[in-house]
């Protein structure tokens, strides 16, 4: 958004908005490792369950719906970084 401001003359230079950025308030995790572990694995078994449900769209990317049974795309699933 600074960016964009920028771009469009909303501040007149980076010194500007030097001061926008400041920390009200920081936030913690309060979940216990263990449950947060849980849910994440719940999550990721959902996600694998929603494989190749979809199917293509006529006259549409014929690729729609296949990604996820890309083994590649699974695999990066699984390790919690898709």
């Amino acid at each position: 958004a600074v960016a964009a401001g920028l771009a469009v003359g909303v501040w007149p230079g980076t010194e500007a908005v030097r001061g926008l950025a400041r920390m009200d308030r920081r936030f913690a995790p309060a979940m216990a490792p263990e449950r947060r572990a849980a849910l994440a694995a719940a999550w990721h078994k959902a996600v694998e369950r929603s494989f190749g449900w979809a199917e293509p769209i006529s006259g549409g990317d014929s690729s729609y719906g296949t990604e996820m049974n890309n083994p590649a795309v699974t695999q990066r699933v699984h390790q919690g970084s898709a």
